[in-house]
Order: C-alpha cells, then sequence, then structure tokens
C-alpha cells in the first residue's frame, strides 16, 4: 500500500491576530526566509516550491519529533524525513530539490545565529535513480 502525498503551493500558516504572534517559530522563521529569497529575485516558481518543501518537512517534524522552533530541529530529523520521503517512493531527483531547501533555510537560520550551525552540512545528496 502506498501513502499518497499532498503537497500545496499555498501557505499552511495559523490564522494571525495581527500581531504575528500565531505563527510558530518555525512559521516565523519560513516567512522571514522566504521574504529574503524575493530579496534575492528568486523565480516565484523556486520560492513556491521551496515554502511547500520546507512546510511539508515542518509537518513532519512536528508529527515525528516535536521540534517546536529550528533550534530544537536536530541532523537526524533532516536525514529521518529523508528516510521517510524514500519509503514513500518519491525519487531522488526530488528528495535532492527537498534537500536543498533545508540546506538554504539552515544556512539562513545559521547566518542569523538563529541555530549555531546549519544541520544539514554533510548530509549527503540522494542520488538519481538509474
Amino acid at each position: 500500500m502506498t501513502t499518497q502525498l499532498t503537497i500545496t503551493t499555498e501557505p499552511v500558516l495559523p490564522p494571525q491576530d495581527g500581531t504575528g504572534e500565531d505563527r510558530s517559530p518555525l512559521q516565523t522563521a519560513l516567512a522571514s526566509f522566504l521574504t529574503v529569497l524575493d530579496g534575492k529575485n528568486r523565480s516565484p516558481l523556486t520560492v513556491a516550491a521551496y515554502r511547500a518543501d520546507l512546510q511539508q518537512f515542518f509537518q513532519w517534524v512536528q508529527a515525528h519529533s516535536h521540534a517546536p522552533t529550528p533550534d530544537r530541529v536536530e541532523r537526524a530529523d533532516i536525514t529521518d524525513f529523508l528516510g521517510f520521503l524514500a519509503r514513500q517512493h518519491l525519487s531522488g531527483v526530488t528528495r535532492a530539490r527537498k534537500l536543498a531547501a533545508l540546506r538554504e533555510f539552515f544556512r539562513f537560520l545559521a547566518d542569523r545565529a538563529l541555530i549555531a550551525k546549519a544541520l544539514t552540512d554533510g548530509v549527503e545528496t540522494p542520488k538519481k535513480a538509474q
């Protein structure tokens, strides 16, 4: 039996009361990251793909490791997530793109001293299917 993943490019942010207090720390970091990507003139399709990939990762983290803030996410969360995607029969190319989004996001956090170091350093890129 194969589980179907539904990935949306729409933001999955909790409703806000205008103060921004209803956003989780992960969602707040994502919003800042996406603003920076817009400032770098990234393609709207790239920004949408990164948003979807990162939101999928956040949902997975909340369900499996309960890391409420970016500094509580561990490298094992990332490698376990990639393993989960492989078990869902996602191609190596798709998993590599998701890892690229995670790499850029965690580099962004490390550059701003929001985490000690980029957690994706040393995580191998999934191989393409032969």
